[in-house]
């Protein structure tokens, strides 16, 4: 069997779900080198398996469009090499939430700068890079809490609660909010988005502000 047509048998196989065993067998297959492709590109270890799982998602999800465009072994390396670099551009964002909130759950204002450029990966201070890690995970911790406290007091909870999640956690400008969720609100406005993230900033700079004070 040429490789174009041996590629074609993988894409089927993939997609459907009449044999479980060979899908099983090959998706593990990738996932190896998934993780081989994560690892080379510095991935944080702790992250590997929930980039490499939502890379193999978004492989099946693409899966219908790549026709034969190459070899599909290159093709997935190259589509999850991208998805690798989503990855640190969403850490990379992560890394400015710390203008938006700087104090710690426990009430610590944490005025240490954040070093992005040991987090994540082959960084030259593991212990550097954990510190950090564990500070993002708490403001994180602390923009959920004020989104899902907030959220329920809402007109629009549901809503309110992704544009605030885009916003705040994921840092997108309005108009990309706009564009991701106009299909499913199609009432949504600029204007209205803009007004929801500044009232949700005005919560999470109180309560950042309450933690700071020790209250």
């Amino acid at each position: 069997m040429v490789p174009a047509e041996l590629d074609n048998e993988f894409v089927s196989i993939l997609l459907s779900q009449d044999n479980e065993s060979a899908r099983s067998a090959l998706i593990q297959e990738i996932r190896i080198k998934f993780e081989k492709i994560a690892r080379y590109k510095s991935v944080h270890a702790n992250d590997i398996d929930d980039v490499v799982n939502s890379g193999l998602e978004k492989l099946v999800f693409k899966l219908p469009v790549f026709n034969g465009k190459g070899p599909l072994n290159n093709w997935a390396a190259v589509l999850f090499g991208n998805h690798c670099t989503d990855y640190f551009r969403q850490r990379a964002r992560h890394s400015q939430i710390f203008s938006h909130a700087s104090a710690h759950p426990s009430g610590v204002v944490d005025g240490r700068e954040f070093d992005f450029d040991s987090f994540p990966g082959s960084a030259l201070d593991p212990e550097k890079c954990a510190v950090d890690r564990e500070r993002l995970d708490a403001v994180l911790v602390v923009i959920d809490t004020v989104i899902s406290e907030t959220a329920s007091l809402r007109r629009n909870p549901g809503r309110d609660a992704e544009i605030a999640r885009l916003g705040l956690k994921e840092l997108l400008e309005p108009l990309e909010i706009l564009e991701k969720l106009t299909s499913e609100f199609p009432k949504l406005s600029l204007n209205a988005i803009r007004i929801v993230l500044h009232e949700f900033r005005v919560c999470l700079r109180l309560v950042t502000e309450d933690n700071s004070n020790g209250r």
